[in-house]
């Protein structure tokens, strides 16, 4: 279903579960400002990753893709050239902000969800 990924700061794969902290509190050791994300798709052009969350602070409610929209708006699929858009988080940025994480590839072959074949 999914493997561990060795390297946390090489290039994601496509189809990439995250799950990512800002910080560790140090009092016990408890991990502070987590979230889950999926790395659906990761252009290595732009360095642009494709992230599917269920995020508020994203105006999500409910599945949907970080800075273009709820996947139900867009018949569940991307836009064309989402890697063109502007404001799109990149894979040095998404390090950048959860600087503590763990991966795993899942093992999805189909790319062409995202256009990038």
């Amino acid at each position: 279903m999914a493997e561990k990924v060795a390297d946390l700061e090489a290039s994601p794969q496509p189809w990439t579960a995250i799950q990512g902290w800002k910080s560790i509190k140090t009092e016990s050791t408890k991990w502070g400002g987590g979230h889950t994300f999926l790395i659906v798709d990761y252009h290595e052009a732009t360095d642009k990753v494709l992230m599917l969350e269920s995020n508020k602070a994203y105006k999500l409610n409910g599945v949907g893709f970080r800075q273009i929209g709820m996947a139900s708006d867009l018949n569940h699929q991307p836009p064309e050239n989402w890697w063109e858009l502007p404001n799109f988080w990149t894979w040095e940025k998404m390090k950048s902000v959860y600087k503590f994480r763990d991966m795993a590839a899942l093992k999805v072959k189909n790319r062409s969800w995202s256009g990038i074949n």
